[in-house]
C-alpha cells in the first residue's frame, strides 16, 4: 500500500470532514483539499506518518510498523493532555483502528491467497464427536 492509498482508506473510514483528501494532490503539502475538522492533529499525524515511512512522493510505500511508530507519541500526547476534547479522543482511537484495518486488509489478501493454495492440497480436517446428552438435563443448585 502506498501513502496515498492509506489516506484514501482513512477518508473512507473516518469521513471527508476528518480526512479531506485532495484527489489531484502531487505532494505532501497539498494532501488535504480543505481544512480537516481537527486540522492541527491531522496535519501532525499525516506528516509524522509520511516522514517515519521515509516517503518522498505520495506513491511511496508505507508499512505497518513505521506507521504505528509515528502515531504512538502523538496518540499518547492527545490521550494524556487535559485539554483534549471528546471528539479528538474518539478521532485518535478511530484513526488507529482505521490504520490497523487498512494494513489487515492488505495482509489479508496476501494471506488469503496462501491459505487457498494450502487448502487446495490438504485433505479436509477430521473432527471428534462429543456426546452431550449426559449433560443436557443436569440440574444446577441455586443459592437463592
Amino acid at each position: 500500500m502506498n501513502f496515498k492509498q492509506l489516506l484514501q482508506h482513512l477518508e473512507e473510514y473516518l469521513g471527508y470532514h476528518q480526512v479531506p483528501v485532495n484527489p489531484s494532490a502531487t505532494g505532501a503539502r497539498d494532501v488535504f483539499e480543505c481544512s480537516p475538522l481537527h486540522h492541527e492533529l491531522m496535519t501532525e499525524l499525516i506528516k509524522a506518518i509520511y516522514l517515519e515511512n521515509g516517503c518522498r512522493h505520495l506513491t511511496d510505500p508505507v508499512e505497518r510498523k513505521p506507521t504505528f511508530s509515528a502515531m504512538t507519541p502523538i496518540r499518547l500526547k492527545v490521550l494524556r493532555s487535559p485539554q483534549t476534547d471528546v471528539d479528538a479522543y474518539q478521532l485518535i482511537d478511530a484513526l488507529c483502528t482505521a490504520v490497523d484495518q487498512a494494513f489487515c486488509k492488505e495482509d489479508g489478501q496476501e494471506n488469503r491467497e496462501k491459505r487457498q493454495a494450502k487448502h487446495a492440497t490438504d485433505e479436509p480436517p477430521k473432527a471428534d464427536v462429543i456426546q452431550l446428552d449426559n449433560f443436557r438435563y443436569r440440574r444446577f443448585k441455586h443459592l437463592a
